[in-house]
């Protein structure tokens, strides 16, 4: 498969998003715990470097060809004893085949193709730690060989060895200077480092690869949008877009140009498509390494990029296979199960989940899972009981949290609804759903209005183009109890920005509270008045109460004072939506 790039910085995810993402093993600079994550589950590199009956390439050596002495780095021996048996054998026989390369002192190109092959069959297969050794191994005995500083500067970017990729991706471009492939990466990663003017450099050059222009518009987007340049940013990352609608992390840089061009609906909008599908790079050098995968991990791979592209019949039968390979993978029975789930087949999913809950009762993304599932059925005690086990495995499981307190939220237990909330809005920075919902659950639990401001203009601060949110802040601000809560030229701000962007009558008669907070009775009683018109023409005679009473209180020249009535509709909770959760909540475990 071809090569992937991470947004720089992209934020975390939307609501119940976790905070680590998966990727395949092709995406360039995923975050450390994500590689040791993988370690783990494909058991590809145990605790035990070396053993007492290590190999050959284990210790340093220093081979001389023709006068010039090599140093050659020590090689760690990963412990392969739980790889199935397919590749195991694989790698084994590549090491011994470099071992004997070594030994009998053979070529000094031929033992630089020993120790990169070595590397490939590591690094392919996802044992990252002595394929960087391997790599550096056959460069130093073939400098003039652009392949094995390309490899390692790939390697870079999925172990975030940044400054290891930007040396190695220059070293490529000193002995070919037209290799546009690692022109395109280095600049990636220059952007990913903050170095946007070398990156800048690089990319003034057109490529004449048709195929790897659409990520050099990407690329420069990012640029255009660091400098301000929102016309050109937009322009870029729509065209990128066009090429590769499946990146859907790269709506995130077009959702800022369009902020800052002022164009907010769109920008909501292009926001709304952000996800984890990220940007391809088509590359051969990668396509060959994928396709040295064997066994059980090719398919595990498959698997994973056929998610995030959103293939899920593909994934369905990739991981099906790779089941049959290895049932007691319950990590990868979980991922089956996303897969069955997001293909249309709800029942075989729950089945998947079920015996995955079976082998491993605590597993965390499966009873988060299967709870979304009995919530949806309605269950409310079952659904909660399975975040309850995801969270005592996982104790800041984001989406466990999210999903629990909404249930107390709706069940009326108001302040623990808000505890959970908090959790979820901690573990989940970009859950502003969960942070609204906090503080209206703080509301109703009788907690200070102060405390709730600051709640909800830190909601504000973050998602300023979240109308419920800037809604709530601002009746807060226009019509609490509490003179240390009220703000009526915040609020007036506020309410006129809402009236910009969404005309409504809602909106109008909180512009009308927000007027008369600030002295402003006469426009106040215009706005209102209209609103009623309103309410009656709509039939919504239901609201002629409250719209009554804050009438009466601007005739009387008085704010109109009191949060929303119990029957308000911004009381009720979200609708329940689980296939945002299935298709976007990302896991640590990928299989």
């Amino acid at each position: 498969m071809n090569g992937g790039t991470p947004l720089h910085r992209s934020p975390p995810g939307p609501p119940g998003r976790a905070k680590r993402h998966a990727a395949p093993a092709r995406s360039r600079g995923e975050p450390r715990e994500l590689l040791r994550a993988v370690f783990l589950l494909c058991a590809l590199f145990g605790p035990a470097l070396a053993s007492a009956a290590a190999d050959l390439l284990t210790r340093p050596h220093t081979v001389e060809y023709a006068g010039e002495r090599v140093t050659l780095e020590p090689v760690p021996e990963p412990d392969l004893s739980q790889v199935e048996p397919e590749v195991r054998k694989t790698l084994d026989k590549q090491r011994a085949d470099t071992a004997e390369a070594l030994e009998k002192r053979v070529s000094r190109r031929l033992l630089a193709q020993a120790f990169g092959k070595l590397g490939e069959a590591y690094h392919a297969h996802h044992v990252y730690i002595p394929a960087g050794p391997a790599y550096r191994n056959a460069q130093r005995l073939d400098p003039a060989n652009p392949r094995w500083s390309y490899l390692l500067g790939y390697l870079g970017e999925q172990t975030t060895e940044l400054e290891q990729s930007v040396a190695a991706y220059r070293r490529v471009l000193e002995l070919q200077p037209d290799n546009e492939h690692a022109r395109l990466r280095l600049a990636l990663v220059l952007l990913d480092l903050n170095r946007d003017d070398e990156a800048a450099a690089l990319l003034e050059r057109p490529f004449t690869d048709p195929a790897l222009q659409p990520v050099a518009d990407y690329a420069l987007g990012r640029v255009a949008l660091k400098r301000h340049r929102f016309e050109e940013a937009a322009r870029r990352l729509e065209r990128f877009l066009a090429a590769q609608p499946q990146a859907s992390r790269a709506y995130y840089p077009l959702a800022m140009a369009y902020r800052g061009l002022g164009e907010t609906d769109k920008a909501r909008s292009v926001l709304a498509r952000f996800g984890d599908g990220r940007v391809q790079i088509p590359d051969p050098m990668v396509d060959y390494l994928d396709g040295l995968m064997r066994g059980g991990l090719a398919r595990l791979h498959q698997g994973l990029v056929a998610l995030l592209e959103r293939r899920y019949e593909d994934a369905v039968a990739a991981w099906g296979q790779a089941l049959k390979l290895n049932p007691d993978n319950v990590p990868l029975r979980v991922s089956h199960a996303r897969a069955l789930f997001l293909a249309g087949e709800e029942p075989a999913a729950r089945r998947e989940l079920a015996e995955a809950l079976r082998r491993d009762p605590s597993h965390p993304l499966a009873n988060f899972m299967m709870g979304l599932l009995r919530q949806k059925d309605g269950d409310l005690e079952d659904a909660s009981a399975h975040y309850d086990r995801a969270i005592a495995a996982e104790p800041d499981h984001a989406g466990a949290h999210y999903f629990k307190g909404l249930i107390e939220y709706q069940r009326g237990d108001y302040a623990q609804a808000a505890r959970d909330l908090e959790v979820a809005a901690k573990a989940s920075v970009r859950n502003h759903t969960a942070r609204l919902y906090q503080a209206l659950a703080l509301l109703r639990a009788g907690a200070g209005h102060a405390r709730v401001r600051r709640l909800l203009e830190e909601a504000h601060e973050a998602e300023p183009d979240n109308a419920l949110v800037t809604y709530v802040l601002t009746r807060l601000l226009a019509t609490s109890p509490d003179p240390r809560a009220r703000d009526g030229k915040q609020a007036l701000a506020l309410a006129q920005s809402l009236m910009e962007k969404q005309p409504s009558p809602p909106h109008e008669a909180l512009l009308a509270m927000a007027l008369a907070e600030t002295g402003d009775y006469d426009a106040a009683l215009t706005h209102q008045t209209r609103v009623i018109a309103a309410a009656l023409g709509m039939g919504r005679l239901d609201l002629l109460p409250e719209l009554q009473r804050c009438l009466d209180a601007y005739q009387k020249k008085r704010p109109c004072r009191g949060l929303w009535p119990e029957t308000d509709p911004v009381w009720q909770t979200p609708p329940l939506n689980i296939q945002g959760p299935f298709r976007d909540y990302p896991t640590p475990e990928p299989y």
